[in-house]
């Protein structure tokens, strides 16, 4: 038989190194024909009679296993065909566990999916304490469930509680939790592996019985797991904190689980063929083929450039940001975590202070998650210098502007800005709605000058808009782009337009929102229908977390552009000059806070909202779930199907992740566009027109939907839309 991905090498003591180097990609990736060839491998060596150990090692650095390919997942569109896929898969995993032979995996990097798979149907495992050294099972993040037995063998091996959290979440851990929860049974620096390796050999050929008994669980676990109460409190707990963090709408967690409830304590074939019924009827479900899309998209937004030539891209290794509000200072704490010298200007100290106390809070959380020490966190905030000056910052690579939304006031220090930096210093705004065309028209070098808009919170959002104006050089662009990726972020470029894309989006969302209030809806039930639907919070909270001011001014500015006129009730402004309600910043807005924690109704409000009833004579009604839902959802993806017809974004699926990124949307959808899809373009239609005859003209029916009149449900694949990718592993 050809070999492709493996090759043998036999030592005279009986060692055997088994080495995974599968062809044509970056990574090591378990597709059919992979699984076909480790099949016949699997039978030679069991005829091996010298055969003392077997080390499955890879050829490729920083990984062992990346995971199953993705892409056959993701062309399977019946039950019957993902079940017998993951049988046969099941069957090659079970001659690897059944050698007579002692199996050892290697894992030196990543050891996802189906790799981690292989692994645990090996009888031990190493690892080294690479930092790209990830052990995990992230199928659920793709809405299926781990089908190569990662649902039986893991619980069996370290038990429920080390295993739920690594099934339920998708989360990798690194080599040294991997040892303490008993995953792998030694870990070694890289450099000694082969060290390692032999070690591990002699222990596992003298003295198996130390490494087993290192395995063996607390006697509070074996208490707990060993009877059917605590099992139970085990799973009604796990089922709580899936339905507290993704509520319904993701039904991969949800069926992992009752795979390992209803396999963990019955024989190892039957559990098998309980998960592989799970993973058929999830890999066919419209949930996975979104999460698989999106996935893609993603992959593909790792691997542009937007530059022909490498080399025009500038390494960013000092910055400075004007503007130390919140903004300004979780950008800072952003730059500075990820190793970036970062200077924080302010026009006072106390403006300074504040973001310092920005940066403090944002690694609070990483003290609260116990990845920084105390120690670790003093060290980092001691790079990040603080000033009410320009001394410095000819020798930045990039300042970034985040100051407040004021059009005069961006284009003022803008200007003053310029006098003091490099001619080569890259310029970027932190601007959420206004144009970037027209910051660039007072600047002598508007070719180095874009926009950068990172969402609030820094610290946990991944996107960044990327904006280039009509001058902005290509190598200005590509250097941007990078530097958001260097910070972990994931960079989306769109045109200039008011509010570029995820706001444009949302406004019409926000705006209905106070249309409802004003009908008389209560804001605790707009909220609730919204997070019901999968929302992360409800359009009440939001227009409090943004602010009532920011919503307001922002509502103005989309008022007066000719691409998006939108007509107010004039709630917000009103709010806002009578009662000076800001939101979550002072503490009262549609909800009250204390200490930034929402408390409970701002009673105040309502009392408010009904003098404008009386005042503009209109009378409350009740509002039906379906239509607040209908309202609310419909304005947005119509808005959504604006942006495409203005391309304001390269394809519909960078525009649904940057949607899902940067609001939350759920995922499960595949996106407002793939919503529209589903929902069929005909049905959306009617609803609009209703609608439009019921409210008005903000309800007008895009162009696209108007000519599609008898458009059919339909799922679009990832390629449709012009993103490809060669990689088709788990990450």
């Amino acid at each position: 038989m050809k070999r492709e991905a493996f090759t043998i090498q036999e030592e005279s003591n009986g060692t055997i190194h088994l080495w995974i180097h599968t062809s044509n990609e970056s990574m090591n990736v378990l597709n059919q024909s992979v699984l076909q060839e480790l099949d016949g491998l699997l039978q030679e060596l069991a005829q091996l009679r010298k055969a003392r150990i077997l080390f499955i090692r890879s050829g490729k650095p920083n990984v062992f296993v990346s995971g199953a390919n993705i892409r056959e997942i993701e062309k399977i569109q019946s039950q019957l065909t993902a079940k017998s896929l993951v049988t046969e898969g099941k069957k090659v995993f079970d001659k690897l566990a059944d050698l007579p032979f002692p199996t050892v995996a290697v894992i030196d990097g990543v050891c996802l999916g189906g790799g981690l798979e292989l692994a645990l149907a090996c009888r031990y495992r190493i690892a080294t304490d690479n930092l790209k050294t990830r052990l995990g099972l992230p199928e659920v993040q793709l809405g299926i469930l781990p089908g190569l037995g990662g649902t039986q063998r893991l619980p069996r091996l370290i038990g429920l509680q080390a295993a739920l959290p690594l099934i339920l979440s998708g989360n990798p851990i690194d080599a040294r939790k991997a040892l303490r929860i008993h995953l792998v049974d030694a870990i070694y620096h890289p450099e000694y592996l082969k060290w390692g390796i032999e070690t591990f050999r002699k222990q596992v050929l003298h003295a198996p019985q130390k490494i087993l008994r290192k395995r063996r669980q607390s006697m509070a676990a074996l208490l707990l797991e060993g009877n059917p109460l605590g099992r139970m409190l085990i799973y009604r707990t796990a089922k709580k904190t899936i339905l507290t963090k993704t509520g319904t709408h993701y039904p991969a967690p949800l069926a992992a689980l009752q795979a390992v409830r209803k396999g963990y304590r019955r024989s190892l074939q039957r559990g098998m063929a309980i998960e592989s019924r799970y993973f058929s009827r999830l890999a066919v479900s419209p949930v996975s083929k979104h999460l698989i899309r999106l996935f893609f998209t993603g992959q593909q937004i790792k691997k542009e450039t937007y530059s022909h030539n490498l080399a025009d891209v500038q390494k960013i290794q000092k910055t400075a940001i004007l503007g130390a509000g919140v903004m300004g200072g979780t950008i800072a704490w952003l730059f500075n975590n990820h190793s970036v010298p970062v200077i924080l200007k302010d026009i006072s100290w106390k403006a300074v202070a504040q973001g310092f106390q920005s940066c403090r809070r944002a690694y609070a959380y990483l003290l609260k998650k116990g990845k920084l020490t105390p120690a670790e966190v003093d060290m980092r905030m001691l790079r990040i210098s603080g000033q009410t000056n320009y001394t410095g910052f000819k020798r930045c690579d990039l300042v970034l502007e985040a100051i407040p939304e004021d059009l005069r006031l961006k284009k003022t220090t803008l200007q003053e800005l310029e006098l003091y930096v490099a001619p080569e210093t890259i310029i970027a705004s932190n601007t959420s709605a206004l144009s970037i065309d027209e910051m660039a028209s007072v600047l002598r070098y508007p070719n180095r000058f874009l926009g950068m808009h990172f969402f609030n919170p820094v610290n946990r959002m991944p996107l960044v808009e990327i904006i280039p104006g009509k001058q902005t050089s290509a190598s200005v662009l590509a250097s941007a782009v990078q530097l958001v990726k260097d910070l972990g972020k994931t960079p989306i470029v769109v045109k200039d337009s008011p509010g570029f894309l995820v706001n444009r989006i949302l406004l019409p969302y926000l705006n209905e929102t106070t249309y409802l209030l004003a009908e008389g809806a209560k804001a605790e039930r707009i909220d609730k229908i919204m997070r019901d639907f999968g929302m992360p919070m409800g359009p009440v909270e939001l227009l409090d977390e943004i602010g009532l001011d920011t919503a307001g001014k922002v509502v103005h500015v989309f008022s007066i552009q000719p691409k998006t006129q939108m007509e107010s009730n004039g709630l917000l402004e009103r709010i806002l000059t009578e009662k000076s309600f800001l939101g979550r910043k002072n503490g009262l807005g549609f909800y009250r806070y204390r200490k930034g924690k929402k408390t409970g109704f701002n009673e105040a409000i309502n009392l408010f909202v009904r003098e404008v009833q009386y005042h503009q004579h209109i009378s409350p009604r009740y509002l039906p779930d379906k239509e607040i839902r209908e309202r609310l959802l419909y304005r947005m993806v119509n808005e959504a199907m604006k942006c495409m017809e203005e391309q304001l974004v390269a394809s519909e699926t960078l525009l649904d992740l940057a949607f899902i990124y940067g609001t939350g949307f759920p995922a499960s959808t595949g996106g407002p566009l793939q919503y529209t899809h589903d929902l069929g373009h005909g049905n959306l239609l009617d609803a609009l027109q209703r609608y439009q005859q019921r409210f008005g003209e903000r309800f007008l029916p895009c162009q696209t939907l108007q000519h599609e009149r008898h458009a059919q449900p339909r799922y679009r694949h990832a390629e449709r839309d012009g993103i490809k990718s060669k990689h088709t592993h788990t990450h």
